[in-house]
């Protein structure tokens, strides 16, 4: 028995994380508690930010607006220690690059935001001195994504533009009770509204045949639509033989490898040896989904070709007479050459896929495959 490599359990599990990630959601709502070094005491304090993302570019830009209070004065003390009471109100741009298509699944759950904004800031006193600030502010928060809730953690840093109040009761020169410093914070958020695709991994456009009636197929699952848009990636990257890069060029396997590669699934080199890997299904195209595995054998001699399916009888592939990375459609002419040939399919996604280690197979059949020679498109 074959003990699986370290590297093949962490990419499951990071598997097992990007396909619970949270719905992509137009609005989310998230409490938070800080500890804040610009105003004077650096006191804790308590709140919440709500942000509404655009529909443009994956909804990775969005608006928000949010404010914080002094966690004493929830707690109604008045003791002569905690005669303070802080406040922070704030309006930020904000910008997720991880609602992207494609940059999502690489960060393996992991959700960075940068924003930057302006706001208000200010401490009163029980004795009725203190003041306020107008304050501009930047920072980074990350995300964390655990099934419908996402765990944050942020650091802003805040810089005063001028203040108003009074620091004494004698009717001294004003002292400000605000300064340059850094807030951090600690919370989480609930998305709600909006689509109800893969945070992280907004719904892609599976290109689909004209003219041909199409089967009811189920809902492309989180990975299964990070791969898929993984590959649509490098849609035109030339065809080389023996290639597995987009800088060299892909020959068909070595596209498949690489595009899950960068979801977290480690796959052999050639088409026979990744045919032995996940659940084995039928060789037809009833009961595949997206991101299942196609194999083909062009001279009947086992399988020499592999494709990625798409869904809608789709497939992604780097083929040789098709000049590159690019889709076919199984109903067309050309794609029927492929369809006759289709000799097994092969699921490497999801709960039901068992892995083979890749170690295992390398003696199987190192020979990389030859081009394809299905019709021109």
């Amino acid at each position: 028995m074959h003990r699986l490599p370290v590297r093949r359990v962490v990419a499951v599990l990071m598997g097992i994380a990007v396909s619970r990630a949270q719905a992509q959601s137009r609005f989310e709502l998230s409490p938070f508690a800080s500890r804040n070094s610009s105003l004077e005491g650096s006191p804790t304090l308590v709140g919440a930010a709500l942000t509404s993302y655009g529909g443009r570019l994956g909804g990775i830009f969005g608006l928000r607006f949010g404010g914080g209070y002094d966690i004493r004065s929830l707690a109604g003390s008045g003791t002569t220690g905690d005669t303070e009471r802080g406040w922070v109100a704030d309006a930020d741009a904000v910008i997720s690059p991880a609602r992207f298509p494609v940059i999502g699944p690489l960060l393996g759950g992991f959700l960075p935001t940068f924003f930057s904004g302006i706001g208000a800031e200010g401490l009163r006193r029980t004795d009725g001195t203190g003041g306020q600030s107008l304050v501009g502010s930047y920072g980074i928060g990350v995300a964390r994504t655990l099934g419908s809730l996402s765990f944050e953690t942020e650091a802003r840093h805040r810089t005063p533009i001028n203040w108003t109040g009074s620091s004494s009761s004698d009717g001294g020169v004003p002292i400000p009770t605000t300064r340059t410093g850094w807030e951090y914070r600690i919370g989480f958020s609930i998305g709600f509204g909006g689509k109800t695709t893969t945070r992280g991994i907004p719904s892609i456009s599976i290109p689909t045949g004209a003219g041909s009636v199409r089967r009811a197929e189920p809902v492309p699952t989180a990975s299964a639509s990070a791969v898929i848009a993984t590959g649509n990636g490098y849609l035109g990257t030339h065809y080389t033989y023996g290639g597995s890069s987009p800088k060299s060029g892909f020959d068909c396997s070595g596209f498949v490898q690489y595009v899950f590669a960068r979801n977290g699934v480690t796959l052999p080199r050639t088409s026979r040896q990744q045919a032995t890997t996940g659940q084995s299904l039928a060789a037809k195209l009833d009961g595949l989904r997206a991101g299942d595995l196609l194999f083909f054998s062009q001279s009947g001699d086992g399988v020499d070709h592999v494709a990625i399916y798409a869904g809608n009888d789709r497939i992604l592939h780097s083929t040789s007479s098709g000049g590159g990375v690019r889709y076919d459609d199984l109903d067309s002419p050309r794609g029927k050459w492929f369809r006759d040939r289709l000799v097994a399919a092969r699921r490497v996604l999801g709960d039901g896929a068992t892995f083979v280690d890749p170690f295992a197979v390398t003696q199987l059949d190192s020979k990389l495959d030859p081009p394809d020679k299905a019709p021109k498109p």
